[in-house]
């Protein structure tokens, strides 16, 4: 047995919702939504419904409210567009939101300025985010809590971009604007000048914003565990003892806080680094910006890696060109090898299926109720392509978010830069002709392999112009 479809009083439940999440009860309004019969909705009500969802963590409820009315017949309003581009951003979609939420007019609808700066964050851009956040902060429309709000994550911005000086000049704006009023957002506020503080050097008024933050705060939090690791930084830093940061990185993993497992990694970069630890950082992420960083902390005392290695087992999966002992696993299933490398990519933080999406039909509309389904059907074709090579890599689900891990007796190489994949016959006929001209009859005779499966390789490499035609 279960419970039915609710059928309520949309107004009373909008209400209800949003005193539950502002007093932080956000699990009850999760519940009341998730049992509202969607058909029943009414037009005027479906913006607001999915913004509770959004802020109740139900981003795919969110956008199956949203969705049947973002089609050109039915005229989405730019309120409508803008919080469907957020939801977006929520499930890892961040192009397709950035897409959606540059084409609305920013002058009615500020909102859109804020969820930009969201969508930056999820790159790894912080430095892109300041122009977006600084707009929204000086809007006319934006006011009280919402301009706080804006600037605090100006503030996240800045301090994440090294821009101190501009950091600092904000600091004081916000202080009179949130100390006493905005709780939830002072024990934030108090965070980020706890980085910054620690960033400069400055132990002692890190020390203390450490302590404001930590009366806002149990100890279950994940704001908490941000913190440990602070306190865990300025420990190493003083002490020369890494133990406490180690050993934050391993209830952060716990907890799926990836990035405080990849800050907590990079502090020790920084003060107790070793050419191991720089490799798995570089390799492991694949943010340009990020790796720069790491070669300017540390100097540009260790060895840039050329490729990336997970795993130390003694069978190896080339995962650049799909093969286990010269046997492509991936022929003709060019999909299937993308995801895969979507998947890998990055081997701190896992991903949500918007982002696989993106990664595997760039330029493709992600639509709820058509495209999990695809992908799910994806993943499946993937792990039996998987298991039947002999399961080299598993691909785990935890919280709605995929990530791969290497078996024991295997490990799995990859490039640095994803953009420089080839199919496996592509990467051949480099070695033998390099950039001379050949014909489909010899790159056949070659590769040993039909000329109509050539050709079907040659087209697809073509359209990606990984080769040229005369």
């Amino acid at each position: 047995m279960r419970l039915g479809p609710l059928r309520v009083d949309v107004t009373e439940l909008k209400q209800k919702c949003e005193e539950w999440i502002r007093s932080g009860r956000s699990h009850e309004a999760a519940k009341a939504l998730e049992r509202v019969n969607l058909a029943l909705i009414p037009r005027a009500h479906r913006r607001s419904l999915a913004n509770l969802a959004r802020r109740a963590d139900l981003y795919d409820l969110g956008l199956r409210i949203l969705t049947p009315i973002m089609s050109a017949e039915c005229a989405p309003t730019d309120y409508e567009r803008a919080e469907y581009g957020a939801l977006l951003h929520k499930i890892g979609a961040n192009g397709e939101a950035l897409e959606i939420l540059r084409s609305i007019n920013s002058d009615d609808v500020p909102e859109v300025l804020l969820f930009q700066g969201y969508c930056h964050f999820g790159q790894w851009n912080s430095e892109a985010a300041v122009a977006p956040l600084e707009v929204y902060c000086h809007h006319p429309k934006v006011t009280g809590y919402y301009r706080s709000l804006g600037q605090l994550n100006l503030l996240t911005a800045l301090v994440s971009a090294k821009l101190f000086i501009r950091a600092h000049h904000l600091i004081g704006e916000l202080e009179l604007a949130i100390v006493g009023r905005f709780p939830r957002l002072e024990a934030s506020f108090a965070q980020i000048r706890s980085e910054l503080a620690i960033l400069e050097d400055d132990f002692l008024e890190a020390d203390r914003q450490l302590k404001i933050a930590e009366s806002f705060l149990n100890d279950k939090s994940s704001d908490h565990l941000f913190l440990r690791k602070w306190r865990a930084v300025m420990h190493l830093v003083r002490n020369g003892d890494s133990a406490p940061l180690r050993q934050i990185a391993v209830d952060a993993a716990d907890a799926c806080q990836w990035e405080t497992v990849r800050s907590c990694d990079y502090q020790l970069l920084k003060f107790a680094g070793t050419q191991k630890l720089f490799e798995d950082l570089y390799a492991g992420t694949p943010i340009a910006g990020y790796r720069d960083s790491l070669v300017r902390v540390t100097d540009g005392r260790f060895q840039l890696p050329t490729v990336s290695v997970r795993g130390t087992g003694e069978q190896m999966f080339n995962l650049t060109t799909g093969e286990i002992d010269g046997d492509d696993i991936f022929a003709r299933k060019k999909n299937l090898h993308k995801m895969l490398l979507a998947l890998s990519a990055d081997a701190y933080r896992p991903l949500r299926i918007g982002g696989i999406f993106l990664s595997v039909f760039p330029g493709e509309h992600f639509d709820i109720f058509s495209t999990p389904d695809r992908l799910h059907q994806l993943m499946f074709r993937l792990r039996s392509v998987l298991k039947a090579a002999g399961g080299p890599v598993d691909i785990v689900e935890q919280n709605r978010f995929y990530r791969v891990v290497v078996q024991s007796d295997w490990r799995m190489e990859l490039p640095l830069d994803l953009a420089s994949i080839e199919p496996a016959p592509i990467v051949k006929l480099r070695q033998i002709f390099g950039n001379k001209y050949f014909s489909t009859k010899s790159a056949a005779e070659s590769l040993e392999m039909p000329v109509t499966t050539l050709r079907r390789v040659l087209k697809a490499a073509l359209d990606s112009n990984l080769l040229v035609q005369d």
